[in-house]
């Protein structure tokens, strides 16, 4: 398995994610539609050889803070240490490029990315009201110990 981070996205990279996005997600907007309206975004991507297994998406929010916006890992591939690694390499990669802190939201019914945020020294530090139900925000402190 191979982790790649990206910071220069464009539309073909977003294309070869797309399929696990949607299968993940099921959304009827594309991943291309939705990252539009984002900052510069980052990717932290995993691969089999030529095969997308997984990935993170996120994007600056503050002079120092990363946010962690959307991840995904091929359901024939989880349990088995790649989101685990895609977390590990995305935190390794904002480090060198000087953020301090990392955030991210998931829900309830993202049990496994709750527990592996959690296993990765996220915080919870309060709950928001989503589109589609509430939503559990996390933080994690990216200091060299971690």
């Amino acid at each position: 398995m191979k982790i790649q981070l990206t910071e220069e996205v464009d539309e073909a990279l977003l294309a070869r994610l797309e399929p696990l996005y949607q299968h993940m997600f099921s959304d009827i907007r594309t991943l291309q539609e939705k990252a539009a309206a984002k900052p510069a975004l980052h990717v932290t991507a995993a691969w089999d050889h030529e095969a997308l297994i997984g990935f993170k998406i996120g994007y600056r929010t503050g002079a120092t803070t990363f946010y962690s916006w959307l991840g995904a890992v091929d359901p024939d591939r989880r349990r088995a240490g790649v989101g685990s690694a895609l977390m590990r390499g995305q935190h390794e990669a904002l480090r060198k490029l000087g953020y301090t802190s990392v955030c991210m939201k998931t829900m309830n019914r993202w049990r496994g990315m709750l527990i592996l945020a959690l296993q990765h020294d996220f915080l919870i530090i309060g709950t928001e009201e989503g589109e589609k139900g509430v939503k559990i925000v996390l933080e994690k402190a990216l200091t060299e110990r971690q």
